[in-house]
């Protein structure tokens, strides 16, 4: 079991196994992201496009926009989810 003190904390208290067994074989990478570029990610998701993501949310994009992210040719898809925030939360980190 794993456990954050951070602000922003994306630790499971376990991996899901269904799930790790479907991406272990086709991951391509994995990359480390701050804080402050998932909180940067938040702002940019809700003010430009009017999206409300949760922190773990919105790690997929601060990873993109961290320019950490193998760049190529081929096209890259960033996938958004869950609003689950409450307006206090939100607020102390944006």
């Amino acid at each position: 079991v794993q456990t954050c003190a951070l602000p922003i904390c994306l630790c499971p208290p376990s991996i899901g196994h269904a799930c790790f067994e479907l991406i272990r074989d086709t991951m391509a990478q994995h990359v480390m992201v701050e804080e402050d570029e998932i909180r940067a990610a938040m702002r940019i998701l809700l003010e430009c496009t009017k999206m409300l993501a949760e922190p773990s949310g919105a790690t997929a994009l601060a990873a993109a926009l961290s320019g950490r992210i193998a760049d190529g040719n081929d096209p890259l898809v960033v996938i958004v989810s869950g609003g689950n925030i409450d307006v206090e939360r939100l607020k102390s980190l944006l």
